[in-house]
């Protein structure tokens, strides 16, 4: 990510919501933060036009800089820069320590965000086995449920077994696959819970 992080102050310096800002200072990092430059803005809420206008100049005048701190950032300002790719970050006290917490925590989600997580269960042989990590898909992409990603995988997939390993067993899973004359099983090794599902065997 950009080492610039921009705060937004009053006349006085103090961190400011944006409606109230006078300018934005722009912090950049490295051995240390430093305060490389001031832009000098007001915004006018005269009118939607106005405003718009005086959040686009902003955008114009902050160059490489798409991390903002401010008390507070809301309405149409939010929606503009939200659209522009800026980071947004709200604090009621500003101090050089929270430029390291909101650079860390920005650094973690990149890193996170590179990390590769298969949403669907993956084959490990020619035999129409696979495997699924439920447990790393909804640590890095919590907005993917379980019934999400195995669903149409169980219920248009050609497969022999499926190896899943969870945190618990889900509740709906054992009833969907009683319909679909799935048999499953489940155990918990090392804290940690396994699902098999395999299709019965003829004449069972």
């Amino acid at each position: 990510m950009d080492r610039e992080i921009g705060v937004v102050v009053d006349g006085q310096g103090d961190i400011t919501e944006f409606y109230n800002m006078k300018k934005i200072n722009i912090y950049h990092k490295m051995e240390e933060w430093k305060l490389i430059r001031t832009v000098e803005i007001s915004v006018s809420v005269n009118s939607l036009m106005d405003l718009r206008q005086n959040v686009m100049e902003v955008i114009g005048k902050l160059d490489n800089c798409r991390v903002l701190i401010a008390q507070s950032i809301t309405g149409i300002p939010y929606h503009l820069l939200d659209k522009s790719g800026f980071v947004i970050c709200e604090a009621k006290l500003f101090n050089i320590q929270l430029l390291d917490m909101v650079y860390e925590e920005l650094t973690l989600e990149k890193v996170e965000e590179k990390i590769e997580v298969a949403s669907i269960p993956q084959p490990t042989d020619q035999d129409g086995n696979f495997f699924f990590d439920l447990v790393k898909l909804q640590k890095y992409r919590p907005d993917i449920s379980s019934k999400k990603a195995l669903i149409p995988f169980l219920s248009n997939e050609l497969f022999q077994s499926v190896t899943i390993h969870c945190s618990h067993m889900m509740p709906w899973l054992d009833s969907f696959t009683k319909e679909r004359n799935l048999e499953l099983s489940y155990k918990e090794d090392d804290g940690r819970g396994i699902v098999v599902i395999t299709h019965r065997v003829c004449g069972e």
